[in-house]
């Protein structure tokens, strides 16, 4: 409110303002008008009335300012207290689906992968996690690329192939060789099997390995069994190498297989009855 003379006779002009400042307003009212007196000749007079209208002034302003401050304040509050979250998770499953599975579908492809691969292998070759198989199902359960429902068994039989040759020792295009040969990738890449060093495919079914360069590629260790689900072989070549004990008599199962050269390695026995089958 402000104050103001007319004819002698003082009066109050309203101005618009929060309900707060009319209150205010209203109550110092009284006051005001008991000290609005004829003080034109009393300097003395003036001043203090000067004065009290100054502290009449700075006091409407305090409550102003107060009035806009406080609500502002505690809206502010109560936008941040609604976006805290609470401190104990809520009953209600987001619908948000979680950034990694959980482990419970990777622990089911596990147990069905190596269900699968038991039929092949037998589910002792697992148990003993120093051989070639065990070996093979884990590098099986890493690898999740150019792996199919048809080379599923063909890249596993080849896994185990890698690591009963000693396939880490291998003087060419073992799995860590960055540089291959004959335009070949190194084995277990994560290339299709059929891109491996020594593997040829027709249709993506190996039907030849060729392992038996005139300088061999240091394969070492035992032939796997595993190799008869290899169906399509047709040519085997392994000279030159460092393989040993019998040869397996399930090789010369395979129907299809008509040339097998296994010279200069150390097999020990005789050749199975077996390869008297091969078509060659």
């Amino acid at each position: 409110r402000s104050i103001g003379n007319d004819g002698g006779a003082a009066h109050l002009q309203d101005f618009r303002g929060t309900s707060a400042v009319a209150v205010f307003a209203e109550a110092i009212e009284p006051i005001i008008l008991a000290e609005v007196v004829d003080i034109s000749e009393d300097p003395h007079q003036m001043r203090r009335l000067y004065a009290k209208r100054f502290g009449l002034a700075l006091s409407v302003t305090v409550v102003i300012i107060i009035a806009i401050v406080v609500p502002v304040t505690l809206n502010a509050s109560n936008t941040m207290t609604q976006q805290q979250p609470s401190s104990f998770p809520s009953d209600i499953p987001t619908d948000t689906p979680t950034s990694s599975p959980s482990m419970a579908p990777t622990t089911f492809l596990k147990k069905s992968i190596r269900e699968k691969l038991e039929s092949v292998s037998g589910k002792e070759a697992f148990d003993d996690r120093a051989s070639a198989q065990f070996k093979a199902l884990q590098w099986i359960h890493k690898d999740n690329t150019n792996m199919t429902a048809n080379n599923f068994i063909q890249r596993y039989v080849l896994a185990v192939f890698y690591y009963a040759t000693g396939g880490d020792n291998w003087k060419y295009c073992y799995a860590a060789d960055k540089v291959c040969k004959n335009r070949k990738v190194s084995y277990l890449s994560s290339e299709n099997e059929c891109n491996w060093f020594g593997n040829y495919c027709e249709d993506g079914v190996i039907n030849e390995f060729n392992f038996g360069t005139s300088e061999g590629n240091n394969l070492q260790g035992t032939l796997p069994n595993e190799l008869s689900e290899l169906t399509n072989l047709n040519i085997v070549r392994l000279r030159h190498n460092k393989l040993t004990g019998p040869i397996i008599s399930s090789i010369g199962t395979l129907q299809k297989l008509s040339h097998v050269f296994i010279r200069e390695n150390q097999f020990t026995g005789h050749i199975p009855g077996s390869f008297g089958n091969m078509t060659g």
